[in-house]
C-alpha cells in the first residue's frame, strides 16, 4: 500500500537563514497547529529512537517514538515518527529552503504518512492535507514575524488578554472545522463501500482509537 503524501511549495519573502531558526522549532510549530503539551520521556534506542512523545492533537491523544532530526543548515530539516497505536504507522515530515535571486525563499513541505490499513487511506489523507495547511500558514506567520515588529503567533513580554482571547475562539473554529470535515469524509467513504467494508472500516477505527486512548 502506497503511503499518504502530501506536497506544497510556498514563496516567502524572508531568506532562508532567517527562516530557518523558527520553521525548525517543532514545538512551536505543533502548538500553532493546535497539539497539546508534549509529554517526553527517554527511550531504549533500539530501533534508533531517543524518546517517546505522548500529546494531543485536535483533542485526540497521540503517541509516538521520535527519532533523531536530520538536516543541513539553512537548506534542509526532515524528522522521522514511529507511531504507537493510532491510524498511521509512520509519519515522514521535511522542509526543503530554496534561496531566490529576489532574496526570498521558496520552502518545499513534503509529508507522509503510511496508514495503518487500505480502508484508513482516505480518512489519513485528509488529516495529513489538514496539517500540511497549518504548516503553511505557520511558514507565512513566520515570513510575516520576520518582516514586522508585532505578530500575535509569537506574543510580546506583556500579556494581550483580547489576543488570547481570540487565539482561543480561532483555534475552536479550526477545530470545529476539523470535525466536519471528519464526519463528511467518512460519510463520503461510507457512500461508496459495502455493509461488509464499512463493518470493517468501523471496528478498525474502534481498534484505533482504542489503543490510542490505552
Amino acid at each position: 500500500m502506497s503511503p499518504v503524501i502530501i506536497k506544497k511549495n510556498v514563496r516567502l519573502v524572508a531568506s532562508a537563514e532567517r527562516l530557518w531558526t523558527l520553521m525548525s522549532d517543532t514545538p512551536r510549530l505543533n502548538a500553532f497547529i493546535g497539539a497539546g503539551a508534549l509529554d517526553v520521556e527517554a527511550t531504549d534506542g533500539r530501533d534508533g529512537a531517543r524518546f517517546v512523545l505522548k500529546t494531543k492533537v485536535s483533542g485526540f491523544p497521540l503517541e509516538y517514538r521520535e527519532l533523531p532530526f536530520e538536516w543541513v543548515e539553512n537548506r534542509t530539516f526532515s524528522f522521522r515518527r514511529l507511531m504507537i497505536g493510532g491510524l498511521v504507522g509512520e509519519l515522514r515530515v521535511r522542509y526543503d529552503f530554496a534561496p531566490r535571486d529576489d532574496g526570498g525563499t521558496t520552502l518545499g513541505i513534503e509529508l507522509s504518512a503510511e496508514p495503518r490499513s487500505v480502508l484508513l487511506w482516505p480518512l489519513v489523507k485528509i488529516v495529513v492535507a489538514r496539517n500540511a495547511r497549518g504548516i503553511v500558514r505557520y511558514a507565512r506567520a513566520v515570513d510575516t514575524h520576520l518582516g514586522t515588529v508585532h505578530v500575535s503567533v509569537f506574543p510580546p513580554p506583556t500579556i494581550d488578554r483580547a489576543a488570547l482571547e481570540n487565539a482561543r475562539v480561532a483555534q475552536l473554529n479550526v477545530l470545529d472545522q476539523a470535525s466536519k470535515e471528519l464526519v463528511q469524509l467518512l460519510a463520503d467513504t461510507a457512500g461508496v463501500l459495502t455493509p461488509a467494508q464499512r463493518k470493517a472500516l468501523a471496528e478498525k477505527l474502534a481498534a484505533h482509537l482504542g489503543a490510542a486512548q490505552g
